[in-house]
This record gives structure tokens, C-alpha cells and sequence, in this order.
């Protein structure tokens, strides 16, 4: 396999902008992954400090308050590194392309 092949096929690409922006959200995305499976609705987050995404999640109602569980989760610290990482470029490059263009 050449280099610009595995380059392509061990990168997240990113699509499906949509901004929203309360408080750290930023917006949704779409992020299609090499396996090929595709998670829809990962939110962009950013504080003074940091950035980061957040997996799709569901809310649902615990007496009068709202609460939410993550629809898909990782089975260590270092997954979730892996992927925000990879999540966050992705996203980046969308982003710098959609500013590039206008």
C-alpha cells in the first residue's frame, strides 16, 4: 500500500456542518470513519481551556430534570484519545475548507 493510500484510508473525514452555539457547543458534524461506518450528530465543544467532541447522545427525563446517556461509548481512555484526536482534525479541515471557500 503506498503512503498517500494509508494516508487516506487512517483518517476520519468530516462533513454535515451544522453551527449551533450555546454556551460550549459550537455545532454538529458528521464524521465517516476508515471502517467506513458513519456517526452522525458529534457536537464541537470549546471553553477557554479546551476543545472537544462529543459523542451522539439521548436525553430523557428524570422527574423534572434532563439528563443524557451516550449512544456510543469507548471501552478505555485511550480510545476516546484516539478519537477525539482524529475527530477533532477532521473537523478542523472541514472547517478550514468551508473558510477557504468563501
Amino acid at each position: 500500500m503506498s503512503q498517500s493510500t494509508e494516508s487516506t484510508t487512517t483518517r476520519f473525514v468530516a462533513s454535515d456542518w451544522k453551527p449551533r452555539t450555546s454556551n460550549t457547543l459550537l455545532g454538529y458534524f458528521t464524521v465517516t470513519m476508515p471502517s467506513g461506518m458513519v456517526v452522525h450528530q458529534l457536537s464541537l465543544h470549546k471553553n477557554e481551556t479546551s476543545r472537544w467532541v462529543g459523542m451522539p447522545a439521548r436525553d430523557y427525563k428524570a422527574g423534572a430534570e434532563t439528563k443524557w446517556v451516550r449512544i456510543i461509548d469507548f471501552d478505555s481512555k485511550e480510545s476516546s484519545r484516539i478519537f477525539q484526536t482524529l475527530a477533532l482534525q477532521a473537523i478542523d479541515e472541514l472547517l478550514q475548507a468551508a473558510g477557504g471557500g468563501r
